[in-house]
């Protein structure tokens, strides 16, 4: 009777934390030896302000010449942690958020692969970019740092002021992206905490009461006062919008007292 072959297992992906004296540039990652790019004093101050957001990916090292963790993807991170290090600002236990990979094959793909199998939740990024903005980044160079285009950059930033109940159930899967961009626009953070917490709590997301609170008192370009007039005569009226940030809902007239001279 044929015995039926037993698979090998698959090797973990574990995820681990190294102190930064822990870890080295693998001598396979494709960049090794080469010198640090010129946006790397920009990514070390994001890193000083939010952390290492992208987990390295490393393998174990080999012998006693090499580190615990060897990055195979990760180098510029790496770099601008040695940065911080060499100017004083961390200390080489600074924690540095890493995937162990074990598997040869993996370790082979992730040379020439990043990490952006692995996403970072939206959530974390919202709290990252408050952080840096806190640390005075600027938006550009945030964007950069993330790979982000600037406007999205500051799309997020607009989270980033929500209140943690919010930011909770976004990470939670109460929320999604859209319900946390409106819960944004209500200026009362106690009351966009009361609703997060009501859908953190099973009990749904309560959009009416929000758009029941914006709508309330708005005159937006949607008035058919607007459409008569024009956006060209209501401007040369001295007339001003205000455009949603996330283009999501209609544009406000700031000043509908023009519009209804205009009319």
């Amino acid at each position: 009777m044929r015995k039926t072959p037993v698979p090998e297992p698959i090797a973990e992906r574990l995820p681990r934390t190294f102190a930064l004296r822990d870890v080295a540039i693998a001598p396979e990652n494709m960049r090794f030896g080469e010198a640090p790019d010129d946006e790397i004093p920009e990514l070390a101050e994001t890193i000083f302000a939010a952390g290492v957001l992208q987990p390295l990916t490393v393998r174990p090292g080999r012998g006693k010449k090499e580190k615990p963790g060897m990055a195979l993807d990760g180098r510029r991170r790496w770099l601008a942690l040695q940065l911080l290090l060499d100017a004083g600002r961390i200390t080489d236990a600074y924690p540095v958020p890493a995937f162990v990979e074990t598997d040869p094959a993996r370790q082979a793909a992730a040379i020439v692969l990043t990490n952006k199998h692995v996403p970072v939740h939206p959530a974390d990024v919202i709290v990252a970019i408050g952080k840096m903005l806190k640390a005075k980044l600027a938006f550009a160079v945030i964007a950069g740092a993330l790979g982000f285009a600037e406007l999205e950059v500051r799309r997020l930033a607009a989270l980033s002021d929500l209140h943690p109940k919010a930011l909770e159930a976004l990470r939670a899967g109460r929320l999604n992206l859209r319900q946390a961009r409106l819960l944004a626009r209500l200026p009362d953070r106690k009351e966009q905490g009361e609703i997060a917490e009501a859908a953190l709590n099973g009990m749904g997301f309560q959009e009416w009461r929000i758009t029941d609170r914006l709508d309330a008192g708005q005159v937006t370009t949607r008035d058919r006062r607007f459409r008569l007039v024009g956006p060209d005569r209501y401007a040369a009226a001295g007339g001003r919008i205000d455009s949603d940030l996330f283009g999501e809902r209609p544009d406000v007239v700031l000043d509908p007292e023009i519009l209804q001279s205009a009319w």
